[in-house]
């Protein structure tokens, strides 16, 4: 029996081995005493710098083996950058799609602070924090906040039931980072007015005054209504953000004169990566659309004479009123001369000599002696 026993245990012992020689835990047909990343799917085992272990889990660009804030700087400087460029770095090309972009930046946040390695693991809750260093490493806490200082996140502890006591022990715990400062807009106006068929620039400023830097930064405008064909905003390519940088940022609306008077609510919105995860902040501001008054029109055009030009009439008073009245002209001088003959007749002593067939002799003379200067006399100023 004994002989037994000591016979199932050897074939035991032979055969674990052979079993666990043919694991692949990531399952990227690579076993893990062959894989040179254990825990993530990498069948092409790329090592560009041929370190042993695979470029996706490779993040220390500068070999100290630790994976640090330095790290991520040299991936910031060539952040964007082709194989086509000169400063390229195959190194920080952590995913092999040629780029370095947002994903290769995701690789080292979720390793930072940790050692490079086969077997190191990721974020299980991709909170940014590797789970060797995350203090809740099955729920997501990007603050990593631990109220009582137990090494255990408020995330995943019941403060209330959880006691922990420590007698002549020193606890030693590894540094964490601890996201600090605020991000977002600043000296954009609450209200802009424009004219239908005019335009305008609103300028402002995004301010980031975080303990990390923002990547992919970008900006978008919304507002129900508004046409996109109305405005541009500035700038308009992805970048990043450094710790207590700003970055000037304008709005241009250029409103059609056909556009509805209408007020329209306007929120800019800013969106960006960080090793906390994506991030977002806005602003808002009223965009007031006012009708353009258009200059008043007549048919009739006046012509002014200028003063040089005018010339004086060397008459005046009833000479312009006969100007004006043509028609009345002859009927006034009638009048006036029988007023000036009945008086002159009814002065004399004499009625005057009547004629047979010629009438008041005396009446005749009197209005023949009327001469045409008496009555340009009459006509002339006075």
């Amino acid at each position: 029996m004994k002989i037994k026993k000591i016979l199932a245990f050897f074939l035991l012992f032979l055969y674990l081995p052979l079993v666990y020689a043919d694991v692949d835990t990531d399952n990227d047909g690579i076993i893990d005493t062959e894989d040179n990343c254990i825990d993530v799917y990498n069948p092409d085992q790329r090592d560009t710098n041929q370190d042993g272990y695979g470029n996706i889990c490779d993040p220390d660009l500068d070999n100290d083996g630790d994976i640090t804030g330095n790290d991520g700087d040299i991936i910031e400087a060539i952040f964007d950058l082709t194989p086509e460029n000169s400063d390229w770095n195959p190194d920080a090309d952590l995913n092999g799609d040629n780029e370095i972009e947002m994903s290769d930046v995701i690789i080292w946040m979720d390793m930072s602070g940790g050692r490079p390695g086969p077997s190191f693991g990721l974020s299980t809750d991709k909170d940014g924090w590797i789970d060797e260093r995350d203090n809740c490493p099955d729920v997501a806490n990007p603050d990593q906040i631990d109220t009582d200082g137990d090494g255990i996140g408020d995330a995943c502890e019941n403060t209330e039931e959880t006691v922990t006591t420590v007698k002549n022990e020193v606890v030693t715990t590894n540094p964490v980072f601890v996201p600090t400062g605020s991000a977002g807009f600043s000296e954009f106006p609450e209200k802009v007015e424009v004219f239908t068929g005019d335009g305008i620039t609103v300028n402002g400023k995004f301010v980031s005054s975080l303990n990390y830097n923002l990547y992919d930064l970008t900006f978008s405008l919304e507002s129900e209504g508004l046409n996109p064909d109305w405005y541009t905003i500035s700038p308009e390519m992805e970048f990043m953000v450094e710790e207590d940088e700003e970055v000037d940022v304008s709005v241009e609306f250029n409103i059609p004169e056909d556009a509805e008077i209408y007020t329209y609510s306007i929120m800019i919105e800013a969106s960006a990566g960080s090793k906390t995860g994506m991030q977002m902040f806005s602003t808002t501001f009223n965009l007031l659309l006012k009708e353009k008054l258009k200059p008043l029109t007549t048919s009739s055009t006046s012509t002014t004479i200028p003063e040089e030009e005018r010339v004086k009439s060397p008459l005046s008073g009833l000479y312009s009123f006969i100007q004006s009245c043509p028609t009345i002209v002859p009927v006034v001088i009638v009048i006036v001369l029988i007023i000036i003959a009945i008086f002159k007749i009814a002065g004399s002593k004499s009625k005057g000599e009547y004629v047979y067939g010629k009438g008041w002799v005396k009446c005749i003379k009197t209005f023949k002696s009327l001469s045409t200067s008496s009555i340009k006399d009459l006509l002339t100023k006075g």
